[in-house]
């Protein structure tokens, strides 16, 4: 039997086939646009994730003469899918980015309480969370509300096409703000003050759950060979199958995925406590692995800010990287540099963790007419890294121990950032042979569904290989710490400002 882990990522999806080893045998990847019709909106059109998913599963499957697959699926997460009667998409998937319900979290809080709220979910009410989503449509898309059958997520959305019942995992319903994590129930009293029926929300269940074999029909449309037997397990949010693909399954084992969201995924000791938690307005969240809770540091650009910069700035560097043939990134990145007194506030869409902010802006700070060009890139990287080190820090101050730190993603393919984020974070940085954690992940899950794998953390550990390990030096350690200390002043400081700046309304 073959293994297929997919990520369905927010700018693209990506197909892995495994053999049931762990050993990559072939990979797809599409990428797709996301739309913002308005200033903080951000959709996507679910079909692009469809139609992505065929042709990278028949790319992928192609000349290979296995017929029995295992499969599942790390998935984008927060997103909401208005869906109809029919199964029709009645209108696009709202990402966890898209801040238009912003008044609904004033509302949630007003009534609950945020720490009501974090006891049963582990969240803050926040613009990312589907409820207040569900409940904008409710309020300014009344006839989709009406027509909506079901608000689901990417995951429940999948498997629903597949010919399952829509069902998510228990990391995805986390962030709804209606999924009690402690006792794994829908939380009625929010549903009935939303006034939302239960029956138009996904069935709820523990990753790795087999789910059973897509129906005959579906596998041509699939690109799999007449014949084939596809068996699909219940995947996760994208960063906990992160987790899984990178071997951090232990309390203090951290993985940072730096795509356009950087996110990091910290396995929770049992010595910090929600109390703890609360007060520093950290989010608790249940891993791929069942009875055990990570704190994820968000930011919404991480990579995003990096691919912004690229393609407002960098039009000369992109035609003379293609002329070369080589990546864009990679010359912006290269040679040695003096760290310099330019600052970066990554906030391009809100501020992420620890701040939850969804008015904040981004800025560059300390610019002269001696700034150059790399220098703002430089500085990019690290305003992206100091504020994965404003939660590190802080979680360190609890107790979490400075243990394994695995680097994934786009950015991780870059030496330049892991180094850095070793000087910033003044620990080792192990970067992943498989960069895309997100897949591997999924393929433990494929496999752990049809029992394959006995156990979710030994096939973790066992398949999670380190290709490189940074270590931190010792000189820049103690430069980063002064810019640190200073762009930790940043946020505060524009806090007001960036607030007046998210109410100017020029369009009229």
């Amino acid at each position: 039997m073959h293994i297929l882990g997919i990520d369905l990522g927010t700018t693209g999806t990506k197909v892995l086939l495994y053999n049931d080893e762990g050993k990559i045998i072939n990979e797809s990847y599409t990428e797709y646009p996301v739309s913002t019709p308005k200033s903080g909106w951000v959709e996507l059109d679910p079909f692009f994730i469809w139609d992505a998913l065929k042709e990278n599963i028949s790319k992928a499957v192609n000349h290979v003469k296995e017929k029995k697959f295992a499969m599942s699926f790390s998935v984008l997460g927060d997103a909401v899918i208005p869906i109809g009667k029919n199964q029709e998409v009645l209108y696009p998937a709202m990402l966890s980015s898209d801040i238009r319900s912003d008044k609904y979290v004033k509302k949630i809080e007003e009534y609950f309480g945020s720490r009501y709220i974090f006891d049963y979910s582990g969240r803050w009410p926040h613009t990312m969370c589907p409820l207040t989503k569900i409940l904008w449509i409710k309020d300014y898309m009344p006839e989709i509300y009406k027509n909506t059958v079901q608000f689901l997520d990417v995951l429940a959305w999948i498997n629903q096409k597949l010919g399952f019942h829509p069902i998510m995992d228990y990391s995805s319903a986390s962030a709804t703000l209606y999924y009690d994590i402690n006792n794994k129930r829908i939380q009625d009293e929010v549903l009935d003050w939303a006034g939302i029926d239960r029956e138009r929300l996904p069935l709820v269940d523990v990753s790795g759950k087999y789910l059973g074999t897509v129906p005959q029909g579906r596998l041509s449309e699939l690109g799999f060979q007449t014949g084939s037997t596809v068996e699909v397990s219940l995947g996760a949010m994208d960063q906990l199958c992160n987790a899984l693909g990178t071997g951090t399954v232990e309390g203090g084992d951290a993985s940072c995925s730096t795509g356009t969201v950087e996110c990091t995924t910290i396995i929770l000791p049992d010595n910090i406590t929600n109390d703890e938690l609360y007060h520093h307005h950290f989010i608790k969240v249940p891993t791929a692995v069942e009875n055990q809770f990570a704190n994820m540091t968000v930011l919404w650009t991480g990579g995003g800010s990096m691919k912004w910069f690229r393609n407002t700035f960098c039009q000369e560097e992109i035609k003379e990287a293609k002329n070369k043939g080589i990546n864009v990134y990679d010359l912006l990145e290269e040679g040695d540099r003096l760290i310099s007194d330019i600052f970066f506030l990554p906030h391009l869409a809100g501020s992420g963790t620890p701040w939850w902010d969804s008015l904040s802006k981004g800025a560059f700070i300390g610019l002269s007419l001696a700034t150059t060009k790399k220098q703002m890139v430089d500085a990019v990287m690290e305003g992206v890294t100091f504020s994965l080190n404003i939660s590190m820090e802080l979680l360190e101050r609890l107790g979490l121990d400075k243990k394994r730190f695995a680097v994934i993603g786009g950015g991780s393919k870059s030496k330049k950032w892991n180094q850095l984020k070793a000087d910033i974070l003044n620990r080792t940085v192990s970067g992943m042979i498989y960069k895309e954690g997100g897949a591997l992940g999924a393929s433990i899950l494929a496999g752990y569904g049809v029992e394959i794998f006995k156990s979710l953390k030994v096939t973790s550990k066992e398949l999670a290989k380190v290709e490189k390990n940074y270590l931190p030096l010792e000189s820049k350690v103690n430069q980063y710490h002064q810019k640190y200390e200073i762009f930790k002043e940043i946020y505060p400081a524009l806090k007001e400002i960036n607030h007046k700046i998210s109410k100017l309304d020029f369009s009229y």
